[in-house]
């Protein structure tokens, strides 16, 4: 198997010969980068035979932080008046990593344990 690409960066992944392309370099410097790499499997026999795929990399930040609650009360008092669609409380996360990154979204939900009376409203 070899690697190629039409730019030089293709020096970060190397293809062994098993097919497996891996990181050959730190990639620390190069966050939010596309790499489009060939690789090209080639047959030993005579005039040997080959076969080409193209595989999209990106390099995405790691995920560096986990969501904080912001000031949220241990304990909240509900009327037993309260009906159907009655807000209890609003939780707010926070998380520091990029919000254009999936590391950076934040999804909500009740636990299996939580009582099936309260529902999130997004």
């Amino acid at each position: 198997y070899t690697l190629s690409s039409l730019s030089a960066n293709h020096t970060y992944f190397r293809a062994d010969t098993d097919g497996n392309v891996s990181v050959a370099h730190s990639l620390s410097n190069i966050v939010n980068t596309v790499f489009n790499l060939t690789v090209t499997a080639t047959d030993e026999g005579f005039n040997s035979l080959s076969s080409q795929m193209t595989i999209e990399v990106t390099v995405v930040q790691p995920n560096l932080f986990c969501p904080v609650f912001q000031d949220l009360p241990d304990t909240i008092l509900v009327p037993e008046t309260a009906g159907m669609g009655y807000n209890v409380t609003a939780v707010i996360a926070k998380d520091d990593d990029d919000p254009a990154l999936p590391s950076g979204q934040i999804t909500y939900y009740l636990s299996e344990e939580s009582s099936p009376e309260f529902v999130f409203d997004l």
